[in-house]
C-alpha cells in the first residue's frame, strides 16, 4: 500500500513521497488516486458515493505482485505512519477539493505537529489560492500540465510541471526569478530522468525510485568532458 511506499521511499533516501486525498460520502478523508476504486478492488464507486466503513472493508490487489490485500489509508494512517520518514505532498483531488477539504486537512496536520512535513498541491488552483491566504504557513504547490498566460504569479509557494512544459530551462528559471520551488511529474524514462535530475529543477516526480538512483549515480560519476557533451546534446532544451 501507500503506507509500504512510504517506508520504501524513506529507506533509499527520497526527499518526499506523493499522494492524492479524496473526501467519502460522510466526510472522511482517504488515499485513492483513482476517480473510483474499479482498478484495484472491482468496486465501480467514487469515494463520495461510499462511506469510510465501507471503504475500509474493500481490500486492494497489492501492484508489485506478492499477492497481498490491503485496506484503503485514511489520511490520519498516512500522517502518523509517515511523520518524520519524509515530506508527504497531499493532492488534494477530485470533486472533493474544496475550501472544506483544506480545513480539514491542515487541522489533521497541526494537530500532529507536522506542517513543516507537508505540501499540499492540486491541479486546482482556486483551492491552493485559498490555502496560501488562509494558512501562509502551509507550503503550497501547484500541479500544471498547460499554461495561459504568466505562471509565475500564481499564489504559491512551487509550481510542479508536466515534464514537457519544464523542459525549456528558461521556464525553471522565471520560477525561481519569481522566488518559486520548481517540480517536474511525472519522469519515468532513463532519458526524461537524465534531463530533469541535470537540470535547474528541485525536485522530480517519479514512480521508479530504483532508476532514478541509478540515473543519479550515473550523472555523478561523469567527467567533465561527459557534462559538456550532455548538455550540448538535443537531451537538454533550451
Amino acid at each position: 500500500s501507500y503506507l509500504e511506499g512510504l517506508d520504501e521511499a524513506a529507506s533509499h533516501g527520497c526527499y518526499g513521497g506523493e499522494t492524492d486525498i479524496q473526501r467519502t460520502k460522510d466526510w472522511h478523508y482517504i488515499i485513492n488516486h483513482d476517480t473510483n476504486f474499479a482498478r484495484l478492488t472491482g468496486e465501480p464507486r467514487k469515494p463520495s458515493e461510499m462511506s469510510l466503513e465501507e471503504i475500509k472493508k474493500l481490500k486492494i490487489r497489492d501492484t508489485t505482485g506478492n499477492g497481498a490485500l490491503l485496506s484503503v489509508p485514511t489520511l490520519e494512517e498516512l500522517l502518523d505512519h509517515g511523520k518524520g520518514k519524509v515530506k508527504l505532498f497531499l493532492e488534494l483531488k477530485g470533486e472533493s477539493a474544496d475550501y472544506g477539504m483544506v480545513k480539514d486537512v491542515v487541522k489533521a496536520v497541526k494537530e500532529r505537529d507536522m506542517v513543516d512535513d507537508v505540501v499540499l498541491i492540486s491541479l486546482n488552483y482556486d483551492v491552493i489560492d485559498y490555502a496560501e491566504r488562509e494558512y501562509p504557513e502551509m507550503e503550497t504547490g501547484v500541479l500544471i500540465f498547460g499554461s495561459i498566460g504568466d505562471m509565475t504569479k500564481l499564489n504559491c509557494d512551487m509550481i510542479i510541471m508536466e515534464e514537457e512544459m519544464a523542459a525549456v530551462v528558461s521556464t525553471i528559471r522565471r520560477i525561481h526569478d519569481a522566488g518559486k520551488r520548481v517540480g517536474v511529474w511525472t519522469v519515468n524514462t532513463r532519458r526524461a530522468m537524465k534531463r530533469f535530475l541535470d537540470s535547474e529543477a528541485d525536485m522530480i516526480i517519479t514512480d521508479d525510485i530504483l532508476m532514478a538512483i541509478d540515473v543519479q549515480k550515473e550523472l555523478d560519476d561523469r567527467t567533465d568532458y561527459d557534462v559538456i557533451r550532455d548538455r550540448s546534446s538535443d537531451l537538454w532544451f533550451y
